[in-house]
């Protein structure tokens, strides 16, 4: 099985098929028909720039001298986060994916607290960073469907998931997602996305 992903039309594939993305799937939960575009495009930007921050400083190849401004508080509260909670990122940007269930996207990291390297397969956390006002809470939704993916793509358990929201003051609030029945709200969506394309 080959998926691929082109970044000009944001497209999955897999065996060449088409297939939707997560955040895709979870449209129908996200209303930002009040927010001005030109401060969804600031966000979109903002977003992108501390994921690629965090991405390259996991993989120790990040320059800080190279960093946006406006993303560096954003940073330095990841910086806080690994410092206080202990946690040690294995993988960033990990694209994931289910052929089972025809779907495919990025999850933002996985990892663990504290425990060996020998432990990281048995002891993984997975987390979805957000550089927003609050969370919201079609997130554990979303990191449910990343966790199946990643299970099914990668074979690995993960333990605990949960979401890191970053603050402008450099600081961090964590949300833990314990719902069994997350996956299954996003099945519903799923469904929902396959009949509307379907009958399109």
């Amino acid at each position: 099985m080959t998926v691929t992903f082109t970044e000009e039309n944001h497209e999955y594939r897999m065996d060449g098929a088409v297939v939707p993305s997560v955040t895709e799937i979870l449209q129908p939960l996200s209303d930002f028909s009040r927010v001005p575009m030109e401060v969804l495009e600031y966000k979109r930007s903002l977003g992108k720039a501390v994921h690629k921050a965090i991405e390259l400083w996991e993989r120790q190849d990040l320059d800080i001298a190279d960093l946006d401004p406006a993303a560096l508080p954003y940073f330095d509260g990841w910086l806080k986060f690994k410092k206080e909670s202990g946690f040690r990122a294995v993988k960033s940007e990990l694209m994931v994916w289910s052929y089972q269930y025809r779907y495919a996207g990025p999850l933002d990291i996985i990892g663990h607290r504290g425990e060996t390297i020998g432990e990281v397969f048995s002891c993984t956390e997975l987390l979805d960073v957000k550089c927003v006002y609050s969370i919201a809470p079609e997130t554990a939704i979303q990191t449910a469907a990343y966790e199946t993916a990643l299970t099914e793509s990668a074979g690995l358990k993960v333990k605990k998931r949960g979401a890191v929201q970053l603050t402008p003051e450099g600081g961090f609030k964590y949300f833990p997602y314990r719902d069994k029945g997350d996956f299954n709200v996003f099945l519903s969506l799923l469904n929902i996305h396959n009949w509307r394309r379907n009958h399109a």
